[in-house]
């Protein structure tokens, strides 16, 4: 092992508050290890490598090569979407009469992914009115119940959704003029998704009713002002019940009256018959001719 010894100026500063520096000598001594003897194999190889470079020493070297340029790579994620619409989106609800049929149609939109939806509703407005009204939907979104908890299961069928609402006869504290809005929520999501995640597109249907109960039905006379039964007459105008019972003490009044009448009649007949005996009585019997001699 061979060493080097080299020399150095150094700066020193010759206190610790000295804004000075000092140069001073400074010798190095570096271990230098032997040059490394290069074997024969490796000498060989570049033999090897080298004579046949020097032998075409000003020749060129190339390969066939071409570039091209790629444009319009342009990527996107895909998309979700579809529409919800409604034939029409009011109605006037006349309880026990003819049901309300909504005609509801999913569009999707262009280049939208395949997708799967359902349906779920909420109410607002008078409580009575909106808990009175019953739902049913025909497929492909079948559903029986009240409209303010519509919920159905999913589909891809895109058939227009036929929903049918109805007021129910006799509910209870209904009055004309009352509102409810039922809003129709329309969640869609890609198909063998799970709703809620991955790619999903909302939409809402706003519908408004109002309640109109029936008109009053017509006022039916009573019995008594009616008369007798006749059968001809429409058996809608006539009471079933039977004739309110007359007071009893106007009915004792009535056969008391009828009694002394009758009693009347027959004294004053009594009468008559007696007069008449009378008079007969008075009438002297027809006397016989004399006869002459």
């Amino acid at each position: 092992m061979k060493h080097a010894r080299y020399s150095a100026i150094a700066y020193e500063r010759p206190g610790p508050v000295s804004d000075m520096f000092v140069p001073h000598r400074v010798r190095i001594s570096l271990a230098v290890a032997p040059p490394r003897r290069i074997s024969k194999f490796v000498s060989t190889l570049l033999l090897l490598v080298a004579v046949p470079a020097l032998l075409h020493q000003g020749g060129t070297f190339s390969y066939f090569s071409d570039t091209e340029a790629s444009t319009d790579n342009t990527f996107a994620a895909g998309q979700l979407d579809f529409t919800v619409s409604s034939d029409h989106s009011s109605a006037t609800l006349i309880a026990g009469q003819t049901d309300e049929i909504f005609v509801i149609t999913v569009t999707p939109g262009a280049g939208s992914l395949p997708f799967r939806y359902k349906v779920s509703g909420t109410e607002a407005g008078s409580p009575p009115f909106c808990a009175a009204i019953t739902a049913f939907g025909r497929a492909p979104l079948p559903f029986s119940g009240s409209a303010a908890s519509i919920s159905t299961g999913d589909t891809d069928s895109l058939v227009p959704w036929s929903l049918i609402l109805t007021l129910l006869a006799g509910a209870p504290d209904v009055v004309e003029g009352q509102v409810c809005t039922l809003d129709l929520t329309f969640q869609g999501y890609q198909d063998g998704g799970v709703a809620g995640t991955e790619y999903y597109d909302t939409e809402h249907v706003i519908l408004t009713l109002t309640a109109d109960p029936p008109a009053d039905l017509p006022v039916i006379a009573p019995q008594s002002a009616l008369g007798a039964y006749d059968p001809t007459q429409d058996s809608t105008n006539i009471s079933n019940d039977p004739p309110p019972l007359e007071d009893a003490t106007t009915t004792t009044t009535t056969l008391e009256t009828e009694s002394v009448t009758e009693q009347e009649n027959v004294a004053e007949v009594d009468q008559q018959a007696d007069e008449s005996t009378v008079t007969e009585s008075n009438i002297e019997p027809p006397q016989p001719d004399t006869l002459q001699d």
